[in-house]
C-alpha cells in the first residue's frame, strides 16, 4: 500500500545524478519538474538543494508545490541540467492524487539478475533468486546460483534489479578471485555509522549510531540513533544517515525529511527490532 498525504501541498525528496564523460567530473547547475506534459528544458518548476547548493554530480533535491493536480493519476518528471548548460533525460514515476491526499507508489524489487564481466543486456543475465522465496519487498537478501564459473582469475560480478513498473535499475559491480574450483568474496561489514540533521558535519564527525543487536558485524545492519541533535530547530528538516565498511570508507548519505515538533512534551516509544 502506498503512503498518502493528507495535504495539498507536495514536499518531496529525490536523489539525483548528472551524467557525464568517465574523463570529466560534471556536477549539477539547477534541477526542474514538472506534472504530465513536458514544458521544454528550463521551463519547470525549480528543484531546490536539500544542501543549499547545487555544484554536485550527485545532490538531494526537494520538489515543493502548492498546488497538485487534480484527482487522479498523474506523472511526476524531474531532470537535471550539468555545468555545461546540457539538460539531462527526465526521470518520471507515477502518481495517483486523492481528493485532498496524495498517494505514492509502492517501491518493489520483481526480480533480479547478474552477469560475469561483459553486460548482455536488461532482462539477458543469469536469473537471481529471493533468499525468503518471494520478491515482494523495496530491500531483498538474493542468492545466485551458478554451476559453471568463469575460467581462474579476476573477474567482475555484475548484478541488477527490476522494479514493479518494469524499469531495471542500474548495475552494481564487484570485483571476485575464482580460484580453481571456487570463489572467494571480499568481506562486507558496516564497522560504524552515524547521522546529523541538514547540513553535512564531514565524513565521521555526525552523531555515532548504534547496531539494534550491539555489534556491527554484518553487511546490512539495523540501526538505531541517540538524542536529537541540538539545536532542535521546529519545521521541516532533513535527517541525514550514512555507514562506514571495514576498510574505512564512508558509503552516501541517505536523506529522509522530518518534521520536528517542539511543542510535544511527552516522549516516543520506540520498539526493539529483534
Amino acid at each position: 500500500m502506498g503512503a498518502a498525504m493528507n495535504s495539498r501541498s507536495l514536499l518531496l525528496a529525490f536523489t539525483l545524478i548528472a551524467g557525464g564523460l568517465a574523463t570529466a567530473q560534471t556536477g549539477i547547475q539547477q534541477g526542474e519538474y514538472f506534472w504530465d506534459t513536458d514544458p521544454g528544458n528550463g521551463n519547470g518548476s525549480p528543484l531546490v538543494a536539500v544542501d543549499g547548493t547545487f555544484g554536485q554530480a550527485l545532490e538531494q533535491v526537494l520538489a515543493e508545490t502548492g498546488t497538485l493536480p487534480t484527482p487522479g493519476a498523474h506523472v511526476l518528471y524531474l531532470r537535471v541540467q550539468d555545468d555545461n548548460g546540457g539538460w539531462g533525460p527526465a526521470f518520471s514515476t507515477v502518481i495517483e492524487v486523492l481528493q485532498g491526499s496524495l498517494l505514492l507508489p509502492d517501491i518493489q524489487v520483481s526480480q533480479g539478475e547478474y552477469f560475469w564481466d561483459t553486460d548482455p543486456g536488461e532482462g539477458n543475465g543469469s536469473t537471481m533468486l529471493a533468499f525468503d522465496g518471494n520478491y515482494d519487498s523495496a530491500l531483498e537478501t538474493v542468492r545466485l546460483e551458478s554451476s559453471t564459473l568463469p575460467a581462474p582469475g579476476t573477474h567482475t560480478l555484475g548484478l541488477r534489479v527490476l522494479d514493479v513498473n518494469g524499469n531495471w535499475g542500474p548495475v552494481f559491480r564487484v570485483v571476485t578471485e575464482v580460484l580453481p574450483g571456487s570463489i572467494t568474496f571480499p568481506a562486507i561489514h558496516v564497522s560504524a555509522a552515524e547521522y546529523w540533521a541538514d547540513s553535512d558535519p564531514g565524513e565521521g564527525a555526525g552523531t555515532p549510531m548504534l547496531a539494534a543487536d550491539g555489534n556491527f558485524d554484518s553487511a546490512v545492519e539495523v540501526f538505531r540513533g541517540g538524542g536529537i541533535p541540538v539545536p532542535v530547530i521546529a519545521g521541516t528538516q532533513v535527517l541525514w544517515m550514512r555507514a562506514q565498511d571495514d576498510d574505512g570508507g564512508w558509503g552516501p548519505p541517505f536523506g529522509v525529511v522530518v518534521n520536528i515538533d517542539t511543542t510535544v512534551t511527552g516522549t516516543v516509544a520506540v520498539p526493539e527490532l529483534a
